[in-house]
């Protein structure tokens, strides 16, 4: 078998991205919840169709806000089985146990990286 190597992580920001960042944060430095956030949350919303739409610092994050808003919903509940990715980084998987939840690790697919659906069933 063929091994594979997969980049966890590569350089996706150019040089002319950080210098537009710099020059914007010595004009505004106000990284969150800024006049800017508040209308991107905005728009993001209507183009959603929700009425509102919240941005946080990282997928991290996100991933713990989605899990818990889950709970307070009522679509899940302690002690709930949640699938994650088996190939993630640990903060997929800490919201789940976190928050009182089993995580359930599905394999992936080696050529893709996706949930291996066999494997999931």
């Amino acid at each position: 078998m063929a091994k594979h190597r997969i980049p966890l992580v590569k350089n996706t920001i150019t040089s002319k991205d950080l210098t537009a960042l710099a020059l914007w944060l010595q004009k505004t430095p106000h990284l969150t919840k800024g006049p800017l956030c508040q209308q991107f949350e905005s728009k993001f919303a209507s183009w959603q169709k929700t009425k509102y739409a919240h941005f946080v610092n990282s997928g991290s994050s996100a991933n713990l806000l989605a899990i818990n808003a889950l709970l307070i919903s009522g679509d899940l509940k302690p002690g709930d089985k949640v699938i994650a990715p088996a190939v993630s980084w640990t903060t997929t998987v800490a919201p789940i146990s976190q928050l009182n939840l089993k995580p359930a690790l599905c394999d992936c697919e080696l050529n893709t990286l996706g949930l291996d659906l066999n494997h999931f069933e």
